[in-house]
């Protein structure tokens, strides 16, 4: 299970989870999404998240669009956890994005 906090209230944004025992399908805070998969193929998952909009992408096709209001007027940092095997994870990036202004999420 991959899971992503806000760092600033401990609130759970979003829950994913992935049984290779069902490899089409995906998780989303408990809601089940059909992933197209080729048999055997590893099943890549990014996640997006904007201000206050998370999109998530799995299989090389968008599978979920989140809204969700962190607490406060500033954006707050994120926590990702993950719970399993971790030899069941073959890779994890993290990017942090700039913004395109630094008033965009108040104007």
């Amino acid at each position: 299970m991959l899971a992503l906090h806000s760092t600033a209230a401990d609130t759970r944004f979003l829950q994913l989870l992935y049984d290779p025992l069902y490899p089409g399908q995906l998780t989303v805070d408990a809601r089940p999404l059909p992933v197209p998969l080729v048999h055997g193929e590893d099943l890549e998952i990014r996640v997006l998240i904007d201000g206050s909009v998370m999109e998530i992408f799995a299989g090389g096709v968008g599978v979920w669009t989140k809204r969700f209001y962190p607490a406060g007027a500033k954006p707050q940092g994120v926590r990702l956890t993950w719970t399993g095997k971790v030899e069941s994870l073959k890779s994890l990036s993290v990017w942090e994005m700039k913004p395109i202004s630094s008033d965009r999420l108040t104007t």
